[in-house]
């Protein structure tokens, strides 16, 4: 085949404009780096990335971004409009392990009193949203979710007293 032929085949998509992609916010960091902040993200250690599109328009992003401490972000989300703007707020989070806490918008797992757990009890969030209907929820690997939740200790400690990986999803 020629290189004339080859390069007939060539197409060209355009903007995303053109092809009918109408953006419907500007690009913006989910989770913008603080320099100084003793709870560093965006540390070049993000992954597991996950989006989902509610029925009404709202984003649920979640990922993992490894840290130290409460500010390890395992398995954590946090929720947009469709315009762009942040839906949670700060938002206290403290481990009933030591009673330290941590205020951030990202969030992970619930008690079932409703409080919030830190997010350095699982990893690799999986995000889904439903488009047909209300609600959002993740999933991710628990390694010491049962120690922030009671209801799971024993989903999270093994027979032999160790503790063990379980898969745990919260809906919301």
């Amino acid at each position: 085949m020629s290189a004339a032929t080859t390069a007939s085949w060539a197409v060209d998509v355009g903007t995303p404009e053109t092809s009918g992609l109408v953006p419907k916010s500007p690009t913006f960091y989910v989770n913008v780096p603080v320099d100084g902040s003793p709870f560093p993200l965006n540390n070049g250690k993000v992954e597991s990335l996950g989006v989902g599109i509610a029925k009404n328009g709202n984003v649920i992003i979640g990922w993992e971004d490894d840290g130290n401490g409460l500010s390890d972000y395992e398995a954590a989300w946090t929720l947009f409009d469709s315009a762009g703007a942040q839906l949670i707020g700060d938002t206290v989070e403290t481990t009933v392990t030591d009673g330290s806490s941590i205020s951030s918008k990202y969030l992970s797992f619930f008690r079932a009193d409703g409080s919030p757990t830190p997010a350095n009890n699982a990893w690799g969030a999986k995000i889904k949203a439903n488009l047909f209907g209300d609600g959002v929820g993740m999933g991710a690997i628990s390694f010491s979710l049962g120690l922030e939740i009671p209801e799971l200790a024993d989903l999270q400690i093994q027979a032999d007293g160790s503790e063990g990986d379980f898969p745990a999803v919260q809906l919301a």
